[in-house]
């Protein structure tokens, strides 16, 4: 779902009201609503999200000890990029490749999960952290699923850090009028800057990045 479509205001308004209003552990609502969210993308592309969230879950408490190990700091960058490699840009390294070794069999397609680039980023900037002692590891599960499945950001970003986005989904805003006044504020900022700004710069933009072979110099500029 496109967050300029007309359903969006309406799966948001309920998410809120079902977020404020149902009794009841608040950080499994906002994981259901997250997940049905991305469900309406394709439930196939879950388990693929759901193994990069376990693995950094798991990694981010064993590279919390003192007794910390270079070597499965990179093993678990490399496991979180894994799956982006190979949905994105297996073909890409199999046909630079097969340039040099033309008997090399062909990849299979893999698919490619709707927003597994931020997902991914996002999954190893808290591994990154965690690492560098800039924060604790996330020992609940379900806040840490939380920060990675949060489906405002989750198919188009922003990337968030896990000390900014973490605390506010711990210990969340009142419900109040300010509370309402200044998200709606926010929410018509951001859709105009989507819609008149970014839109309409792509009308001159996206024509360019096709046919770049034939741009000159100053349109690519």
């Amino acid at each position: 779902m496109a967050f300029t479509a007309l359903m969006y205001p309406a799966f948001l308004l309920g998410a809120v009201l079902l977020y404020y209003t149902v009794p009841g552990h608040k950080q499994s609502i906002l994981l259901c609503i997250s997940l049905i969210f991305y469900a309406g993308f394709g439930l196939q592309f879950l388990p693929v999200l759901l193994c990069i969230a376990l693995i950094t879950y798991f990694c981010g408490l064993l590279l919390s000890r003192p007794s910390r190990s270079r070597i499965l700091f990179f093993c678990a960058v490399l496991l979180t990029l894994l799956p982006l490699l190979l949905s994105k840009y297996a073909g890409f390294f199999h046909n630079i490749l097969a340039s040099f070794f033309p008997f090399l069999p062909e990849v299979p397609s893999f698919l490619v999960p709707v927003g597994i680039s931020f997902f991914t980023f996002q999954a190893l900037s808290y591994i990154i952290d965690v690492y560098r002692r800039k924060i604790c590891a996330q020992k609940n599960l379900l806040l840490y699923l939380n920060f990675l499945f949060f489906f405002p950001q989750l198919s188009s970003g922003p990337i968030s850090r896990a000390e900014q986005l973490m605390g506010q989904l711990e210990n969340p805003p009142a419900f109040s009028p300010d509370f309402i006044q200044d998200s709606a504020a926010l929410l018509l900022w951001g859709f105009f800057e989507k819609c008149m700004v970014a839109d309409r710069i792509a009308l001159y933009v996206n024509p360019v990045i096709s046919r770049w072979q034939e741009a000159s110099g100053l349109q690519l500029l």
